[in-house]
């Protein structure tokens, strides 16, 4: 699984060539299919269409780079209706609102874990806010049927698959503990 903010700024290399000629401006997701399709490369103008690499054509995505085979496979946005609603919406995962059923706020989306073979998202990284995250870490919430994506807002139904990741906290808390001892 690759994180989905880990890669905005990757620069795009042609494997034929070795040529660098892009970097990643942003990441499409569908949130009726709940997957990454590809990645804004140019975002276009007043007479062209975005440029995009759908997923399906990339080869490998690594550290430092995303690779593909060659420059046949950058796409107008125009020419893929799913990406060009996409773009038209402005749709964005990355800091959209996460509540529950209940109406409480649980956070904005951080980031999101997908497969990065099928485009698949398997998870959201979700922040409380800046401190939360340093001191008790982020949410980690799988994605399910028992969360539904809306223009606005990210809506989940079932709070017991929310999980913490990272944070401070808990080596303060093994600290203390073996001062105890």
């Amino acid at each position: 699984m690759k994180k989905a903010k880990h890669i905005l700024g990757l620069p795009i290399i042609l494997l034929d060539t070795g040529e660098e000629i892009f970097d990643i401006k942003d990441i499409l997701f569908s949130q009726k299919n709940k997957r990454l399709l590809g990645f804004l490369i140019d975002e276009g103008g007043w007479f062209k269409g975005a440029k995009i690499v759908l997923l399906k054509h990339v080869h490998t995505i690594g550290k430092d780079a995303v690779i593909i085979q060659n420059k046949k496979v950058i796409m107008s946005s125009t020419q893929i209706p799913d990406v060009e609603e996409v773009l038209e919406k402005k749709y964005t995962l990355f800091q959209l609102k996460v509540i529950d059923n209940e109406g409480n706020r649980v956070g904005r989306v951080e980031d999101v874990l997908f497969n990065e073979k099928t485009g698949h998202l398997h998870y959201l990284e979700v922040s409380e806010g800046v401190f939360e995250d340093i001191f008790y870490g982020r949410l980690r919430i799988p994605l399910s049927n028992n969360i539904k994506f809306e223009d606005k807002a990210i809506i989940i139904t079932n709070k017991k698959q929310i999980k913490k990741i990272g944070g401070l906290k808990k080596y303060f808390n093994q600290d203390i503990e073996k001062r105890e001892v």
